[in-house]
């Protein structure tokens, strides 16, 4: 029973009891007072304001919520009354919408007083102050000033915050809240709820990962639990609630939540956890101390970059019936498809951040990078559409890639216009298209079949460009990009590798079958070597069966070969088990094959295995049909990317190889030696050296005698012989009319770009000395490192010695062993570390730097003070 703080108007309400709590009462200290008439704004859950714990008011107009939440988030900022009335009013007439919107201020101002919300004839403001706080703006202050106070030692500005305000995240920002007649509102509450969302469990992460550094595991696994609950499928938040189980002595309890979530992520997904957190659990059942793992890194750390700028690729997806259902089938039908499609997105890689209603938004790339996270997007996306849409179910989906920037409160990140850009595409295209952007269409690498689509929408309005995805392209990728005239790839500089290939491939022939390990960095040419060897043989009598590890299918038993069969046959879910062993029993015609070795084929194509037992037959029933194969044709198998094969990818083939006798070739791709129980012949390759650099950009501009253009020139110089280096910055010459540089910066391809911010996520917590040391240039001396990241010089050198051995530094020779001088050894991974910092960020750094340097600068250059930092 309530009564009405405002009777004639309706909209609020409020406890008839003066001391009846409010279920947000627990969270209001954090930006409340002691003060009586001290208010605080609830947007985390659903909107309400309190004071003092008790509940002052709710609301229950949603367009008064929606005005609330918008103005409150923009505090300070003066917003236009005609396009607030239009933001929550578009269907009105820009006077009747001003009348509204008059309306709502006014009952606003009744309850939270005219000194918070002030206007003019023109504008509103929202004004909070010593009077009125907002939970979710202290949340995003609270996280920002722990993140830059995490370097200290004890936390003094910040370590009495950081519970209270992870308390006050109740739930997801205006839960409940909808307005489907404001389109405008509803992109921007999506995007809001998202950000201030990975905010929190961001902060949540640092500090369980701080409090553990303290000794104060209790404390830790409290928050640690509260992670995992809001993030269910995360298996690094996981993976930490599973060793502070073990730092408190209780392992048990730890294998409970890891057997939990291998059951609903088989059931869910059908899919198995990684090999990392299999191995955390088989160190937790064996009771072996796993306290090395678990031990966080102590004090001597670099201080963390308050931000970061990484590219994204955003997906968003729509769903749209065809005819108007029944009101009560809606629920179960569109709940039933959006699942589905998650489910799509989640197995390739993605991170849902919002799975309500109609839409579904994702992440690929983030919060840590892969290469290639657009080609999972776009794959993803493709074969979710085609599951979830039928005739009654039309599925949009959007797809656009951008440079974000993360961390200190994510004002500038993902609630801004990446996701934004995507959400407005989807809604500019007809129904049941996929559609990408300019800037995700390159890094397609021409998976796909496209065709130009021009978006339309409101009159005015700017929409990105954008190609309609019409099925992906036989073969996969191809060497030509969209726009660009075909060419005809030249394998240059590796003839003599070829040679030792085909070498072994004659002994394979004669029944001296081997395992040959091609390893190189990444874009070095591995896989167009192993395409030239293909190419050699297509004709022969040989039999190629070429085989890629994705990423995303790192848990699927067999993925690859299971990838493979599918799209050979093709294997689809609408496909009985009947059709697919036809399918199969034409493949293998000249294989002989049991009815009862199809039949368990088949239906392992359609379902994963169940047990460990089943992927054992699968695995040996595959390496005696492959057997059979290879004794009536030699057979060359290769996998590009072991490093991503699953367990029992890499034990078929060490069945295959180990078999005597076997004509056969395994011939595997990766970026260092992996570990087969096999003995390997390892190839390894290198950059190209000058002037095969310079032939290959020849051919690819088939220049011919007319020499290379200035700018192609400037291409070797950055690109330091890395074949897809050269091509991809060829190719972005060509269609930015030879211009390799903004007003200040070196442009980096987008389809690089994950490449670069990947290997520099997969340095952990060095990854911050590589970002500190791109400050100094090329070359740079340990002891100017040390003082930019404010260590001493024995501090920094214990992170150094992994990154010289992962090839990020080099040491000069001849330098003195006190303050010896460091290089990069790739000055493409420097220039994107570099522009992985915002710019204020850099700055910052650069005015640091330009101090460390400024006794060893010639005085003639003092002059200048304001060119130090480019010195730097």
């Amino acid at each position: 029973m309530t009564t009405a703080l405002r009777g004639k108007t309706g909209v609020f309400h409020r406890p008839d009891s003066p001391g009846e709590r409010c279920p947000a009462a627990g969270v209001s200290a954090c930006f409340g007072s002691a003060e009586e008439n001290k208010l605080s704004v609830i947007l985390f859950g659903t909107i309400s304001i309190v004071a003092g714990g008790v509940g002052q008011a709710a609301f229950r107009y949603e367009k008064l919520k929606g005005l609330l939440a918008y103005l409150a988030m923009q505090p300070q900022m003066p917003l236009s009354r005609t396009f607030l009335a239009g933001l929550f009013w578009p269907e009105l007439s820009a006077d009747a919408g001003r009348q509204n919107l008059r309306q709502a201020l006014f009952l606003l101002r009744s309850v939270l007083g005219d000194d918070v919300i002030e206007s003019s004839r023109q504008t509103v403001r929202f004004v909070p102050g010593r009077r009125v706080g907002v939970d979710a703006l202290f949340l995003e202050q609270a996280a920002r000033g722990f993140a830059e106070c995490t370097g200290c030692a004890g936390l003094p500005s910040c370590a009495c915050s950081p519970e209270v305000a992870l308390q006050g995240y109740r739930g997801p920002f205006a839960e409940g809240l909808t307005l489907p007649d404001c389109p405008e509102f509803e992109r921007w509450l999506v995007a809001r709820r998202e950000s201030l969302h990975r905010c929190a469990v961001d902060f949540m992460a640092r500090y369980v990962d701080w409090r553990s550094s303290q000794g104060a595991f209790q404390d830790a696994l409290q928050w640690a639990m509260r992670y995992v609950d809001l993030e269910p499928w995360d298996e690094e938040g996981l993976q930490r609630l599973m060793r502070l189980y073990a730092q408190t002595g209780n392992s048990a309890a730890g294998l409970v939540h890891y057997q939990r979530f291998e059951k609903e992520l088989l059931a869910e997904l059908g899919i198995r956890p990684s090999v990392e957190i299999r191995a955390l659990a088989d160190v937790l059942r064996s009771g072996e101390s796993c306290r090395p793992e678990i031990e966080p890194v102590d004090d001597r750390r670099v201080a963390p970059v308050a931000a970061e700028r990484r590219q994204v690729t955003v997906v968003f997806c729509e769903l749209s019936p065809n005819c108007e259902p029944e009101h009560e089938d809606m629920g179960g039908m569109f709940a039933a498809r959006r699942d589905e499609f998650v489910r799509h997105l989640v197995q390739a890689g993605g991170r849902v951040v919002h799975n309500h209603g109609l839409s579904v938004l994702a992440y690929f790339g983030f919060p840590k990078t892969w290469e290639g996270a657009a080609l999972s997007a776009a794959n993803a996306s493709f074969s979710a559409q085609r599951a979830v849409s039928d005739a009654d179910l039309q599925c949009t989906v959007a797809i656009h890639t951008g440079m974000v920037t993360v961390g200190e409160g994510l004002e500038d990140g993902l609630c801004g216009h990446v996701s934004a850009a995507a959400m407005a595409l989807a809604y500019a295209v007809p129904p049941g298209q996929i559609v990408v952007s300019d800037a995700t269409l390159p890094q397609l690498r021409g998976a796909f079949v496209h065709e130009p689509q021009v978006p339309a929408g409101s009159p005015g309005r700017r929409h990105l460009p954008a190609h309609r995805l019409l099925r992906p392209r036989a073969g996969g990728r191809v060497a030509k990009r969209a726009g660009e005239p075909a060419r005809t790839p030249r394998l240059v500089g590796r003839q003599g590798e070829l040679l030792h290939l085909l070498g072994w491939w004659r002994e394979a022939r004669r029944g001296q079958g081997r395992l040959v390990q091609i390893v190189g960095e990444a874009g070095v040419g591995k896989t167009f070597l192993v395409g030239a060897l293909r190419r050699r043989l297509a004709g022969s009598d040989a039999a190629l069966l070429p085989l890629i590890a994705h990423r995303d299918q790192r848990t699927m038993p067999l993925g690859p070969v299971r990838h493979w069969l599918a799209r050979r046959l093709p294997v689809r879910p609408t496909s009985g088990q009947a059709v697919t062993v036809a399918r199969l029993r034409r493949l293998l015609r000249a294989v002989p094959a049991s009815d009862g070795d199809l039949d368990d084929l088949a239906r392992w194509l359609h379902d994963a295995p169940d047990s460990a037992n089943d992927a054992t037959h699968i695995v040996e029933l595959l390496a005696a049909l492959l057997g059979q194969v290879a004794r009536q044709h030699p057979l060359l198998l290769t996998l590009d990317d072991v490093e991503f094969a699953d367990a029992e990818t890499l034990r078929l083939l060490d069945q295959l190889v180990a078999t005597p006798g076997l004509p056969l070739l395994v011939v595997v791709t990766g970026r260092r030696t992996f570990g087969g129980r096999s003995p390997a012949v390892s190839l390894p390759l290198a950059p190209l050296a000058f002037p095969l650099d310079r032939e290959l950009a020849e051919s690819f501009l088939d220049s011919g005698r007319g020499g290379l253009p200035e700018w192609a020139e400037k291409v070797l110089g950055c690109c330091e012989g890395n074949p897809l280096f050269i091509e991809e910055f060829l190719v972005m010459g060509l269609r930015n009319g030879g211009r390799l540089q903004s007003a200040s910066r070196q442009l980096i391809p987008s389809s690089l770009r994950d490449l670069m911010m990947a290997r520099l996520d997969g340095l952990g917590v060095a990854k911050g000395v590589v970002q500190y040391a791109s400050i100094l240039g090329r070359e740079f001396s340990l002891s100017h490192l040390a003082g930019l990241c404010g260590l001493t010089v024995g501090e920094i050198a214990s992170y150094l010695e992994p990154l010289v051995e992962d090839g990020i530094f080099d040491v000069l020779p001849g330098e003195e062993e006190e303050d010896p001088r460091l290089v990069f050894c790739q000055n493409l991974l420097r220039e994107a570390a570099n522009q992985s910092l915002p710019r204020l960020v850099r700055e910052a750094l650069e005015a640091r730097a330009a101090a460390l340097l400024a006794p060893e600068i010639p005085a003639v250059t003092k002059v200048l003070p304001q060119d130090l930092s480019t010195a730097a």
